[in-house]
């Protein structure tokens, strides 16, 4: 870190607790409950941009005419920098029949937006060896529904959070093995202050915190092009090849380290 921005960090520092504190606070206890009232006026759109302004998130994709509609690409796969990626990549790209798999780390927000009767459905990604199988089998029941005709699958697919400037996780193979077109997103985030928000925490709070901290922390999605699965290619192969692509587009490693081998290394450091 250079001397100009520890500067610029200390001097930002007592009005950027506040601001965490308090962004905090808006989103659980006014942006989120608020929901309701902004749909039954059909007023989604000001809603978020009610959301961005005050919590200072910024997100857009560069490329908006290479999104595919669902019946092209029903799943959408993404690098995974921040825990608000998925809720950053919604309301941008007016998907509110998108459907997200999610970790239990993430269960408070996710218990949060389903009681205000947000348009989101949402699989939770079990984590336990012996359950994973019920995230796959969940995936499987919900393309086998009636539901799933307008719905696209949006995953995180590295499981677990980066810094988005040095490498990418391995990506989980679960999605890869559902036969469907897959669009890659490739995702950048700028926090616009010296730091990288990822701490090594067992609950959310904390990165919600940092973010909240930060003036403005902003979003960029870039959509790939549409991959399919080759004749003769395993899902890892498939996995790795739309990593890669996603990697190279980034500028940054394609790494074979999973999301279990982060969580290792997150349990050693708390």
């Amino acid at each position: 870190m250079s001397t100009r921005d520890l500067i610029k960090l200390i001097l930002w520092f007592p009005i950027g607790c506040f601001m965490g504190i308090f962004r905090i606070f808006f989103i659980f206890c006014i942006g989120i409950p608020s929901y309701a009232i902004y749909k039954k006026f059909e007023a989604e759109t000001l809603f978020w941009k009610t959301i961005g302004q005050i919590c200072g998130l910024r997100a857009r994709v560069t490329n908006p005419e290479a999104v595919v509609p669902h019946d092209e690409a029903p799943v959408l796969v993404c690098n995974h920098v921040t825990d608000l990626d998925g809720v950053a990549f919604l309301p941008i790209l007016h998907l509110p029949h998108t459907v997200h798999i999610i970790s239990r780390y993430l269960s408070p927000v996710a218990n949060a937006v389903t009681r205000a009767g947000w348009p989101l459905k949402l699989i939770m990604r079990e984590i336990d060896e012996d359950k994973k199988d019920l995230t796959t089998q969940n995936v499987l029941n919900f393309f086998n529904s009636e539901e799933s005709k307008e719905r696209q699958l949006f995953v995180l697919a590295e499981g677990a959070t980066t810094s988005g400037k040095v490498g990418l996780l391995r990506y989980n193979k679960f999605v890869f093995t559902l036969g469907k077109p897959i669009q890659p997103f490739a995702v950048r985030v700028n926090t616009h202050m010296p730091i990288c928000i990822d701490c090594p925490s067992k609950n959310m709070f904390p990165n919600l915190f940092w973010y909240g901290f930060c003036p403005i922390c902003t979003w960029e999605f870039t959509a790939l092009p549409v991959q399919t699965i080759c004749e003769g290619e395993k899902p890892e192969e498939f996995a790795t090849r739309v990593q890669k692509l996603t990697a190279d587009h980034l500028g940054i490693a394609c790494t074979t380290y999973f999301y279990k081998d982060k969580n290792r290394m997150k349990k050693v450091n708390i």
